[in-house]
């Protein structure tokens, strides 16, 4: 496959890997791989690579897979003529040399014992020096092929990344300039000479050989002829493709802003901005999930002081709620009162300590988050009997479905090579997307409440104790319940500062030491409880290289 293609596939990959943390910080400036063909069938190599360090380490890493039916023995590692300790742990060969912060060059040996298919016309050395499990980057890679004498009768093939890289000097050797190549990434080298060049080998098999790898590189080459004549077709209509798609992406972008402002103009003209708090619509923890979109741990605070201000709940003492109305208006009050003081308290009473007991057994932790999720769904669904966003859903899912004609064009982009147009593609694919998947625009209604509970938010957290004194009963609680229960820095600051100076002014029924108490008790438990999962994750060893035969490799460090 091109390299493109594989460049698509490996951002997926990456994305949808775990990946491997290596404990060293370095960057390979350089590789360098000499292999040395034997008139016996035998591969000496030479691997020079240099490694620049940031900060401390304990070595280098190469990972040598072997093809069927040979073997890789005789490994050395040297720094500057001075022999390395070198650590084997099964394909991995951990060559130690502590530092820090420096760059280190090693020249490290092997040899590939048959290494070389002998047949009857041809011997080829046809390897994979780095697969696809390789984890780093070479950011100058070179391999040289040298026969055992001179000559002038080579054939040389490169695949995947080293597809287009291979030279054949005047002597017979054989150059892949690979230049840079990105962790990930496989690729095999082939290289064939006159089998009368080792008669020391072994017979692989009895077989001609040379026609079917001429055969094979004509195919190559013909299909480079082609591919590049149909990048070159591709490569006219690109801009085309993503220039209409571009303008119906702005275009929607435009008429969504002129749709949510001609909106928010007719709220303004309509209704006067309340005094303080707005009306009291739908119920607070609707009204938290509507404005903020989220149902954080302290909505569930809130909701619980929502049923206190209600009269559906009182406090009994300074750690005891009980029920003293257990017929709620809505829904998910219902379902809230016979969670917290039925399933996780006792007979209509909730301690706080009740609830940190019912978290701490994990047996209780999927139970938990099937209540909440079904507290959360039946909050949902009261807000949506409000009708607060317009009905958009067949232009939503015409968008959406307008944006997949862009997947074969990406991939159309992947393979042809044209980078840039397949990550414009993308962006648009994903902008369109996340347009069709959020494109609601609100009612009037819709927009009034939400202006109402932002202008709000920020008169909340400027207000004043003697403009807080002057306010209704209910108005204090309402704002106090809707201030615990989104995520806002200063409007949870304005709230602490006025539950300290007027204590018992608010919830003359509740200890107001217990208000802050709640928010946090009650929001570090759920989190606790929807954070306890079994974090699984268990490493594979890899069998074998992917390169062609099961050979390949890596590089890394320690």
């Amino acid at each position: 496959m091109r390299k493109a293609i594989g460049l698509f596939i490996g951002l997926i990959f990456i994305i949808c890997t775990p990946i491997k943390i290596l404990a060293a910080e370095y960057t390979i400036e350089n590789m360098q791989i000499d292999a040395f063909l034997q008139s016996n069938g035998d591969v000496l190599v030479t691997e020079e690579f240099t490694y620049q360090f940031n900060g401390s380490f304990n070595g280098m890493i190469r990972t040598l897979f072997a093809k069927e039916g040979t073997a890789i023995t005789d490994v050395k590692a040297t720094e500057d003529n001075t022999a390395l300790n070198i650590e084997r742990d099964d394909r991995d060969y951990l060559i130690h040399r502590k530092g820090k912060d420096e760059a280190v060059t090693v020249k490290f040996t092997y040899t590939i014992e048959n290494g070389v298919d002998i047949y009857a016309d041809v011997a080829e050395f046809y390897w994979s020096f780095f697969d696809s499990n390789n984890q780093s980057d070479y950011e100058q890679l070179d391999i040289m092929i040298h026969p055992p004498e001179r000559t002038n009768d080579v054939i040389a093939l490169g695949y995947e990344a080293a597809e287009g890289t291979e030279h054949v000097k005047e002597d017979g050797r054989v150059q892949f300039a690979f230049g840079t190549v990105k962790s990930g990434v496989g690729s095999n080298i082939r290289a064939a000479y006159d089998a009368e060049l080792f008669p020391l080998a072994t017979i692989t098999k009895d077989t001609q050989m040379r026609s079917q790898i001429l055969a094979e590189k004509r195919q190559i080459e013909e299909a480079a002829l082609a591919f590049e004549r149909q990048q070159s077709n591709v490569k006219k209509f690109a801009p085309f493709i993503i220039s209409v798609f571009g303008v119906y992406f702005l275009a929607l972008l435009l008429y969504a802003w002129r749709e949510k402002h001609t909106t928010y103009t007719e709220v303004e003209r309509r209704f006067p901005s309340p005094y303080f708090i707005p009306d009291e619509t739908m119920s607070l923890p609707a009204t938290i999930l509507y404005t903020t979109g989220l149902l954080h741990g302290e909505a569930l605070t809130a909701s619980l002081l929502d049923l206190v201000r209600k009269g559906y709940v009182k406090q009994e003492d300074e750690d005891t709620f009980i029920v003293v109305r257990p017929e709620p208006d809505q829904l998910h009050e219902s379902h809230l009162m016979s969670w917290l003081f039925y399933t996780i308290g006792t007979d209509g009473k909730f301690r706080l300590s009740d609830l940190k007991a019912y978290t701490d057994d994990k047996e209780n932790i999927e139970a938990y988050q099937n209540d909440y999720d079904m507290w959360q769904q039946a909050i949902r669904e009261e807000m949506n009997s409000y009708k607060l966003f317009k009905n958009k859903g067949k232009p939503r899912w015409l968008i959406g479905l307008t944006s997949a004609l862009l997947l074969p064009c990406i991939v159309v982009f992947a393979i042809y090579e044209l980078i840039m147009f397949m990550i414009l593609g993308i962006t648009l694919f994903v902008g369109l997307l996340l347009f069709a998947v959020l494109y609601r625009p609100r009612t009037i209604k819709g927009a009034k409440i939400k202006k109402e509970w932002t202008d709000f938010q920020q008169t909340y957290a400027t207000i004043d104790i003697k403009e807080w004194e002057e306010l209704k009963d209910d108005d204090q609680r309402r704002a106090l319940i809707y201030g615990l229960g989104i995520q806002n820095k200063k409007v949870k600051d304005t709230n602490e500062t006025l539950i300290h100076e007027a204590p018992n002014q608010v919830f003359p029924e509740v200890d107001s030491t217990m208000i802050i108490l709640m928010a946090t008790v009650v929001s570090s438990q759920f989190t606790q409880a929807n954070n306890t999962a079994s974090a699984s994750g268990s490493g594979t060893s890899v069998g074998g290289g992917t390169g062609v035969g099961g050979s390949g490799g890596g590089s890394g460090a320690f």
